[in-house]
């Protein structure tokens, strides 16, 4: 079990992985690009600074959102598998 979570913290492992360029979320990511490429091209110079502003605020708040999110998913995961092996009932998150 350490050796999974050590392999976890020094980013062997990768929840995210990779994936399918024609599943849903591909087809997703190509939609976001090609819009994202669009909506710049028609910006002029004051207007892409302002974007790459808003932009890299939002991947900040992203990244603050997703890492509470896995955090949370982990502590049900591992309440779950608790209430699994010792059989406690009334398990309260």
């Amino acid at each position: 079990m350490l050796n999974i979570l050590q392999e976890f913290f020094h980013g062997n492992i990768e929840p995210n992985g990779e994936f399918e360029r024609n599943s849903e979320y591909g087809k997703a990511v190509k939609r976001l690009a090609e819009a994202e490429r669009k909506l710049i091209a028609e910006l002029n110079e004051k207007e892409k600074a302002l974007y790459d502003e808003y932009a890299a605020a939002q991947m900040a708040f992203s990244d603050l959102e997703n890492a509470d999110i896995f955090a949370n998913g982990y502590i049900i995961a591992v309440s779950m598998m608790i209430q699994v092996m010792t059989g406690i009932d009334n398990l309260i998150l």
